[in-house]
């Protein structure tokens, strides 16, 4: 049963996709591996790419400057993409690994011969890379879909951003927008996680890709609101390859997930009430209204006859103001708080 952007992120926040990319290294045994990993480390899903090297690049293409630095070398963008293909056949295989462990299954299509291949997996949604943030071909064709479609927003502007939100009009129901600084790694300075509250207010479910080497981004990206956070993960951050050393390994991504649960604890609800934890104080710390000496019935209170002492276990505080110019019924001291039965004709609720 093919499930809705909401019905998908339903009961969890934020919603973690790790990121297996190419960190595979175009092996099966790699990807599955993987998966896997990212199933005992706490995920709720996983995405790989689909592309075919000629269809993405010219002969002619650089590496980018962190590709090359990465991986040790120059050379061809289509030299370094044909050695992390991953066929049709692997991808079904890595489908069917992520669901026997429970893990939502997304695919990033860079064409769209490979969108329409993929979508013969049932993938459970469509990511689209920021490099085709601007690509009306490939994200009509997510759109046309009918499945959830994640769009990073990498090297946008705002009216770039909110151009997609425009071509999915009728259909923003079925789209996020990730905020993500398409560096590799990259620096926390360049995060800007404040654009992700202006994302918010386009209408749309909203997340964070996080490139940074350290946990902190995602922790505040969590804290702001983020309902999607994703994650490039790898068996080894040392390996030569374009995303290895923006990665988490496993150990990395448990502690990152571990910490996510922790400033979700520290986050709570969002309804400002008492905690049971501070029950107790608010009794001990809390003030009563009582009589500074004694009076007698009939007398009308004034200020200088009352005030607030500790502890909460009479008439609180804030009543004093509605006590001015009431009589006493009774007989008091200053021994017990006052209470209602204390005023003539009680005290309304």
């Amino acid at each position: 049963m093919r499930l809705t952007l909401r019905e998908m992120l339903a009961g969890v926040r934020p919603w973690i996709i790790a990121e297996i990319g190419v960190n595979h290294n175009g092996r099966l045994e790699e990807a599955l591996a993987l998966v896997q990993m990212a199933a005992r480390a706490g995920a709720h899903a996983v995405k790989f790419q689909a592309f075919r090297a000629e269809r993405l690049v010219r002969h002619d293409a650089p590496l980018a400057d962190y590709q090359a630095r990465n991986m040790g070398r120059d050379g061809s963008q289509l030299d370094m993409l044909r050695a992390l293909e991953i066929d049709f056949p692997a991808l079904a295989a890595c489908a069917a690994e992520a669901r026997a462990a429970g893990l939502a299954f997304g695919v990033t299509p860079f064409d769209p011969i490979s969108l329409q291949e993929i979508l013969a997996l049932e993938p459970d949604f469509i990511k689209i890379g920021s490099g085709d943030a601007d690509n009306w071909q490939l994200l009509a064709g997510a759109r046309a879909c009918g499945r959830p479609v994640i769009v990073s927003t990498g090297m946008c502007h705002e009216q770039e951003v909110r151009r997609i939100v425009d071509w999915f009009d009728g259909a923003r129901d079925r789209l996020a927008l990730l905020h993500c600084v398409s560096a590799y790694p990259a620096p926390e300075d360049a995060c800007n996680l404040l654009a992700l509250p202006q994302l918010r207010r386009l209408g749309v479910v909203t997340g964070f890709s996080d490139h940074t080497e350290g946990n902190r981004a995602a922790m505040v990206a969590c804290a702001l609101g983020a309902e999607i956070l994703e994650r490039h993960i790898t068996l080894d951050c040392r390996a030569s390859g374009p995303d290895h050393a923006c990665s988490c390994d496993e150990d990395g991504l448990r502690r990152w997930i571990g910490e996510l649960d922790a400033v979700l604890r520290l986050l709570g609800d969002g309804q400002k009430r008492p905690m049971p934890c501070e029950e107790n104080v608010r009794c001990v710390a809390r003030k009563s209204l009582n009589l500074r000496h004694p009076l007698a019935a009939g007398e009308v209170l004034t200020l200088d006859h009352l005030c607030c002492l500790r502890p909460a276990d009479g008439m609180a505080a804030h009543l004093l103001p509605h006590l001015l110019g009431r009589r006493l019924s009774r007989d008091v001291t200053p021994t017990r708080p006052l209470s209602p039965e204390d005023l003539e004709g009680g005290m309304n609720p």
